[in-house]
């Protein structure tokens, strides 16, 4: 689990001489979410800490750390491919953002190895392509699809939902490389 370290955000505000207010309105953040974001302990969604990071001139990995050990999260398109296969749904609504943005160079997954790895990658770019149609981001479809295990589907959300309501709810783009999760086209372009 992660959490934001408020210590390095209260820094940083002060040396920029940012007030919550201030911090708000340039983020385009409510007052109310930047002072939950100030909380210990408080879990944000990514695009609070990324909208927050950029004011700041900060790294947003830098900004979070894992609760139980203190390490930093790794937001790279790697580090959220890594978070996707262990079930986050939340990394994975952060990848396309990622693909689009142009932060996920081939250097960042040049290490992903495993149909599995290619098989997000794909579904989260053949999603990135239907939201902001970009030559880049199409041409890794085909790259990261051919390598996937035919009939091998990933489902992001079990618990909640029969395998058979997920199917049905989940966005097409997805649909095509056999990841289903009870997301929406709003869950990916938020993150934009």
């Amino acid at each position: 689990m992660s959490v934001l370290d408020t210590g390095l955000l209260r820094r940083r505000m002060a040396q920029l001489g940012l007030g919550v207010k201030d911090l708000a309105l340039a983020a385009g953040l409510s007052r109310q979410t930047v002072h939950a974001l100030l909380r210990p302990g408080f879990r944000p969604l990514l695009p609070s800490v990324d909208a927050v990071a950029a004011v700041l001139g900060l790294d947003p990995a830098g900004m979070l750390r894992r609760s139980d050990d203190g390490a930093s999260l790794d937001l790279s398109v790697g580090g959220l491919l890594s978070l996707s296969a262990a079930g986050n749904p939340r990394a994975f609504e952060l990848l396309p953002a990622r693909l689009i943005s142009g932060e996920g160079t081939h250097m960042d997954y040049a290490g992903v190895e495993g149909c599995l790895y290619h098989q997000l990658l794909a579904a989260a770019a053949e999603m990135a392509s239907s939201l902001v149609p970009s030559s880049h981001v199409s041409s890794m479809i085909p790259v990261h699809a051919h390598r996937v295990e035919p009939h091998r589907a990933f489902f992001f959300g079990r618990g909640l939902m029969s395998p058979d309501r997920i199917v049905q709810v989940t966005p097409e783009p997805l649909k095509k490389h056999q990841v289903f999760g009870a997301f929406s086209i709003d869950d990916f372009a938020r993150h934009l």
